[in-house]
């Protein structure tokens, strides 16, 4: 069976050539594309890698932080020892991930995929070096709320990373639960 490939419409990306964005979220394609999404809005300065998976951590396909310096050794096999061949590789790992927020509003999680999406935008800066996204949503109780994020690694300081996490209820008072976690992803 042929398979059709999905060619998004031009007007949905920006025009500046600093900045690439997606403005419109789909949740039928967020899986199917979320790998290309990570390495499209992945952030690195050399030292500190993340790949632009959500905060929320779902969809997400190889999400990831690296650290350069931070690998495994493995032995290198051969049929036959020549001269100049490696007998030691190296493998960089996945380094716990501290990126993770979990968003409770009204004790309903907030889960990008299954929410009922008002408007959306993300964008990685090239200039700046971050990742912006801003999502409007309403909750399955009727409240409109909008999430604004800023994701950092800087130059200045190649082992910091920061997330600026930005909450908002647009329409009533809410009760809201943030919780961060740590992840370890390696096998």
């Amino acid at each position: 069976m042929l398979r059709r490939r999905y060619i998004p419409p031009r007007d949905i990306f920006s025009t500046d050539p600093w900045v690439f964005e997606a403005v419109c979220f789909d949740p039928k394609l967020a899986d199917e594309f979320a790998g290309q999404a990570e390495t499209i809005f992945a952030l690195s300065n050399g030292y500190l890698g993340m790949r632009g998976m959500y905060e929320e951590g779902i969809p997400s396909k190889e999400p990831g932080v690296f650290l350069n310096g931070f690998y495994e050794h493995r032995p290198i096999s051969y049929g036959e020892h020549a001269y100049a061949f490696p007998r030691i590789g190296q493998s960089i790992l996945n380094c716990p991930d501290g990126t993770l927020l979990k968003l409770f509003v009204d004790d309903e999680p907030f889960v990008l995929i299954q929410a009922e999406i008002l408007s959306f935008r993300r964008a990685i800066d090239l200039r700046a070096g971050t990742l912006n996204r801003d999502v409007s949503w309403m909750t399955p109780s009727g409240r409109r709320m909008r999430l604004r994020t800023v994701r950092l690694v800087s130059f200045t300081h190649r082992h910091l990373a920061a997330i600026e996490y930005e909450l908002t209820a647009e329409d009533a008072d809410t009760e809201i639960v943030i919780s961060s976690e740590l992840v370890h992803r390696q096998p």
